[in-house]
């Protein structure tokens, strides 16, 4: 059996690499979109796990998500009928993941989906919209928990569903070293790590704002490594230096 694993932003490469790293590239192959241009976001994680070069990269346009989406599956069709896979793995519920599943069903190839079955019931998020329709339309379903294979069977999903776990807990096992040997930061172990980057949170000045005075006054210390779309706002929404001047 062939495989293709198509992938383009940082949380694909991550939750995908134990998955990379047991099949290798030799038989099968792996194809990074570029929907994650930035290097810091995207490539630099292939790198720092150790993961082997994918075998195709493309690069696409900083445009809209329609153009972003068009453009992966007019590339993409070209590989795919090259490779001539047995299916195509994809992960989560990005842009790549939808172009990826949509070229694969319009090329009659079987779409095995990793984290199948998560649901937010928002439809205000494009991750939802993107989550429903590729498990909708793939054959094997991997579902992370016993919650996400019964959304599945709710919803009368046609593919076959496997409760695997979160392949997220794979790839911390597996480069928890890793990470020790680039990690350029120094602290106790009495901290949260913060993320922030979601569009409901950083677009709007109503917001962030009120969210960034939480983390300043609390007691707790904080590691924020900051999404280029935040650090944007915060400058855009006179943030950034508050955050700076911030001991915490």
């Amino acid at each position: 059996m062939k495989a293709v694993i198509v992938l383009g932003t940082r949380p694909e490469i991550i939750k995908l690499a134990p998955i990379i790293k047991k099949l290798g590239t030799k038989k099968h192959a792996v194809i990074f979109t570029g929907q994650h241009y930035d290097y810091q976001m995207g490539m630099q994680f292939i790198h720092q796990l150790e993961l082997p070069k994918p075998n195709y990269s493309f690069k696409i346009s900083k445009s809209s998500p329609q153009s972003q989406i068009s453009e992966i599956i007019a590339k993409l069709s070209k590989i795919l009928i090259k490779e001539k896979p047995d299916t195509v793995i994809v992960q989560g519920d990005t842009n790549t993941v939808l172009a990826a599943s949509i070229c694969s069903l319009k090329s009659s190839i079987p779409i095995s989906h990793v984290e199948a079955g998560l649901r937010s019931n928002d439809w205000r998020m494009p991750e939802e919209h993107n989550r429903i329709a590729v498990d909708h339309i793939s054959e094997l379903l991997f579902a992370p928990t016993k919650t996400s294979k019964n959304n599945l069977l709710q919803e009368k999903v046609h593919g076959k569903i496997f409760v695997t776990g979160n392949t997220v807990i794979d790839a911390n096992n597996q480069f928890t070293k890793i990470s020790k040997k680039h990690s350029k930061i120094s602290i106790d172990d009495d901290y949260v790590l913060m993320t922030l980057h979601r569009s409901e949170n950083v677009d709007k000045k109503e917001i962030l704002p009120t969210i960034i005075k939480a983390v300043i006054d609390s007691k707790q210390d904080f590691v924020f490594p900051v999404h280029p779309r935040t650090l944007k706002r915060l400058h855009d929404f006179n943030l950034y230096s508050k955050l700076k001047r911030s001991k915490k």
